[in-house]
């Protein structure tokens, strides 16, 4: 993710299946073209998700493993990470641990959408509040490319329960009401994308 003109780069794991996650996190300079080791998270994690709001980076769940063993463990977890003062801070956990999901900020807040499992309700977190709720629309679809667009947040293909395979549809959510549209599909069905507002 960006912040204030620089690249986070957060947690992750190495390819092997014994590999440990990561809470390491690396800052790109674009200036000086290089990186520095910045201070770690709290929290090991991978397959996790990211987003910028209010000058502030915050980073949501994925997977750890439990100690000495290789079994994963999915988490609802949640850190703030503050460039003023170089630090992470816990916040309040998501109501439901997920993996593979996607975060974004719209209106002030966070959402965060999907994970990889059908079902998992959209989720939104207000700072001022240290809270999150459950919005209203529960995607039967994941695996899906999703970006802000005006006051809606867009979830583009992705695999559904309904069909084998990927699709290409492109659905409009509004997170307030819960409200959503179906825009015209892509030509190409698709899963694991990614997507840009531009």
């Amino acid at each position: 993710v960006a912040l204030d003109g620089h690249l986070y780069v957060l947690g992750g794991r190495d390819c092997g299946r014994s590999s440990r996650p990561s809470a390491s996190v690396e800052r790109f300079c674009p200036a000086s073209g290089a990186w520095t080791t910045i201070t770690p998270m709290a929290q090991p994690r991978f397959s996790h998700a990211a987003a910028v709001l209010d000058g502030k980076l915050y980073v949501a769940g994925g997977f750890d493993l439990e100690p000495n063993s290789i079994e994963r463990v999915q988490l609802s977890s949640v850190e703030r990470y503050d460039p003023l003062t170089v630090s992470w801070s816990t916040v309040a956990s998501m109501r439901h641990p997920r993996d593979g999901c996607q975060l974004v900020a719209l209106d002030g807040k966070l959402l965060v959408v999907f994970g990889t499992g059908p079902m998992q309700p959209m989720e939104r977190y207000d700072p001022k509040a240290n809270a999150w709720e459950e919005v209203a629309y529960r995607p039967a679809i994941w695996r899906s490319a999703v970006a802000v667009l005006g006051e809606r947040v867009c979830v583009l293909g992705g695999s559904s329960r309904h069909v084998e395979g990927a699709v290409n549809s492109v659905i409009a959510v509004c997170p307030t009401t819960g409200d959503h549209m179906e825009l015209p599909p892509m030509a190409v069905k698709r899963q694991w994308a990614g997507c840009v507002p531009f």
